[in-house]
């Protein structure tokens, strides 16, 4: 994967547009967000940082599956080449909640 192709796929790719304060946002849909995270986090050479960047990744997927958008979590994990869900699947196992990487089915 080129240098920055994962930044380009995060922003380029489906957003929302939230007001904060009468200031239109513009961030990244939070599943892509997410799944962007266990990637960073499996990157990341300081372990602290990289339990940080799971637990939050768990968290915004947890979110989504309890608004029920599991599906959502399984069509966008699809999608991705299979490269990028082995790292996914990898950095949720590695995650302290044993039960993370069920977050990633569409149940």
């Amino acid at each position: 994967m080129p240098p920055g192709f994962l930044m380009q796929w995060l922003s380029l790719t489906d957003t929302i547009t939230v007001n904060y304060r009468g200031i239109p946002l513009r961030l990244p849909h939070p599943v892509r967000f997410a799944l962007h995270k266990l990637v960073v986090a499996d990157r990341r050479r300081d372990s602290e940082k990289a339990e940080k960047d799971r637990a939050q990744a768990v968290l915004v997927l947890q979110a989504v599956r309890e608004a029920g958008n599991a599906k959502q979590i399984a069509e966008i994990h699809a999608s991705l080449p299979a490269k990028w869900q082995r790292v996914i699947e990898g950095s949720l196992g590695k995650c302290a909640e044993p039960e993370a990487i069920q977050l990633l089915n569409n149940a």
